[in-house]
């Protein structure tokens, strides 16, 4: 018990060194020496006392029946015990010696005694204020003697000269008082060991109360516990199972909550995502049967459109080829157009020539009639004439084979004239038989001269004419040589483009049937979930 409480065997060894001493006393000592060993133990209990009080927390005791009662059974009656001993020891030495020193010591320890007379009384009626039963234990009646040594002790004191054989008696109350005070503390100990038990049988009590209580609330708690326990475990089962029905793709099921506790919110919201799940299914079936037969038809039309864009290549080719010939010939055109030009303008030149030449032969031939006309005044100068008619009718015969075809008549006109005039010089004679028929032939070469140069500027205008045309043919044929190169390139560019298309049209032919493909897989996924009929 003692080992309990921190530094009680230090003081319980001082008290049982100063009972050793006070045991061990030897004999003929004087009474002071003989109280010091007592005054020793009673210091040392009372510091055990002290320790005591201090680590069982009676010091610092909540109720106050019990505080009061450990004040005076633990300080103030253990004061009042030492100092009742050394107030005897004062009064006996005062009736011994009646000097004032001695009285000095026996007035003040007496004052001591009544202080502490007074605050053992004071603390036995906050006890029993506290604690009305305290009353029967009639604890005030222990200090009686102390109360009546102290007031004959205080006789004596004031006696100057008091009798000698009062010492014995005050002595023997003095004992006796200190004995009932030892009754008294006892007591009082006694009583609050009493009080200490019951409170700590009210302390078991209400500690077993408290667990009782703590015992049935945990009782209670677990019993709400396990209810709510196989609650929870009731719908959790139900929403494992619907979630593994969920997961192999049954959503047939429909779930009702049960309640408004956590699990019946889940369920609520697991049958919230399992309707929404079932709209979504349905959807994407619609939706994966849509793309199906729409990936169907584009596929179909895809490939339509292939061998279609296949033949419209291949037409292309052809008429590109075709395009090719015909830019070819006219090209070949074209030259042909650009050489009939030249050869025209040169028609045009020649033709122009022969104009001239036709516009000198009738001025010969107006030369030639008025020669006509005065050859009877001027024959003595036809030999002149002659040799002048033979070189203009030279000059005449080289235009015509110039001219060509169509200057043969004046060829024979010229080859006539140029025998007229060999003959000249042979048959002047006959020059005025001649005269008469030479101007009538001369009249009508003129006249056939001047229709042969309306007929050459004819000629000309009409090659001219016909120059223009070529020309024109010319250039319309380089710029249609021109336009069907550009038609050319587009039918190639063209051409390329279809064949462009054609592979573009392969790839989404190929692009459809991946998409018709999945959207079969999607389906088939789909599928998997059971819906509600």
């Amino acid at each position: 018990m003692l080992a309990s409480l921190g530094g009680a065997d230090d003081h319980w060894k001082a008290v049982a060194e100063a009972r050793q001493a006070t045991a061990n006393q030897a004999a003929g000592l004087s009474a002071d020496e003989v109280r010091k060993p007592f005054v020793a133990l009673s210091l040392a209990l009372g510091a055990l006392t002290q320790h005591l009080v201090d680590e069982s927390g009676l010091a610092l005791d909540p109720e106050g029946d019990s505080y009061y009662l450990m004040l005076a059974a633990t300080v103030h009656l253990p004061d009042m015990l030492e100092g009742m001993g050394l107030t005897r020891g004062a009064v006996a030495s005062y009736i011994k010696t009646p000097q004032a020193p001695q009285l000095m010591v026996g007035a003040t320890r007496l004052a001591i005694d009544r202080a502490a007379l007074a605050q053992v009384e004071e603390d036995l009626r906050h006890a029993i204020s506290f604690n009305s039963d305290l009353d029967r234990l009639k604890l005030a009646q222990g200090l009686t003697g102390a109360r009546n040594y102290l007031k004959a002790a205080e006789a004596v004191l004031k006696d100057p000269a008091p009798d000698a054989a009062l010492s014995a008696s005050l002595v023997k109350d003095a004992t006796v008082a200190i004995k009932e005070l030892g009754q008294t503390q006892r007591a009082i100990a006694a009583e609050l060991d009493t009080l200490l038990k019951a409170r700590a049988n009210r302390f078991v009590q209400r500690t077993v109360m408290g667990l009782s209580v703590v015992l049935v609330l945990l009782a209670g708690g677990l019993y709400f516990f396990y209810s709510f326990f196989r609650v929870m475990q009731s719908g959790m089962k139900t929403i494992v199972r619907r979630m593994h029905a969920m997961a192999a793709g049954d959503l047939t099921d429909t779930l009702i909550p049960k309640g408004k506790d956590e699990t019946a919110i889940l369920i609520g919201a697991l049958a919230n995502m399992q309707t929404s799940l079932r709209s979504i299914v349905r959807e994407v079936r619609e939706a994966s049967e849509s793309i199906i037969n729409a990936a169907n038809e584009v596929a179909t039309g895809s490939m339509d459109l292939s061998q279609r864009t296949e033949q419209a290549a291949a037409n292309l080719e052809e008429t590109a080829s075709a395009m090719e010939q015909i830019g070819t010939t006219v090209a070949s055109t074209t030259d042909g157009a650009a050489k009939a030009a030249g050869v025209a303008t040169d028609n045009v030149n020649l033709a122009r020539q022969g104009g001239q030449v036709i516009s000198q032969v009738v001025g010969t031939m107006s030369e030639i009639q008025e020669s006509s006309r005065r050859i009877g005044e001027i024959t003595g100068v036809i030999d002149g004439i002659a040799f002048q008619t033979n070189i203009l009718a030279l000059n005449a015969a080289v235009e015509a084979a110039r001219a060509g075809e169509q200057g043969r008549g004046f060829a024979v006109v010229a080859s006539e004239v140029r025998s007229l005039a060999q003959r000249s010089a042979d048959a002047a004679r006959e020059i005025k038989q001649l005269i008469l028929s030479s101007g009538e032939r001369v009249e009508v070469g003129n006249r056939i001269v001047h229709e042969a140069g309306t007929t050459m500027k004819a000629i000309v205008d009409s090659t001219g004419h016909v120059g223009q045309l070529l020309q024109a043919i010319a250039t319309g044929a380089h710029e249609q040589s021109s336009g069907i190169a550009q038609v050319g390139l587009a039918i190639n560019e063209l051409d390329q483009m279809t064949q462009q298309n054609a592979a573009l049209v392969e790839q989404t032919a190929a692009a459809s049937s991946a998409m018709r493909q999945h959207a079969q897989q999607l389906a088939s996924a789909v599928n998997a979930f059971k819906l509600p009929a």
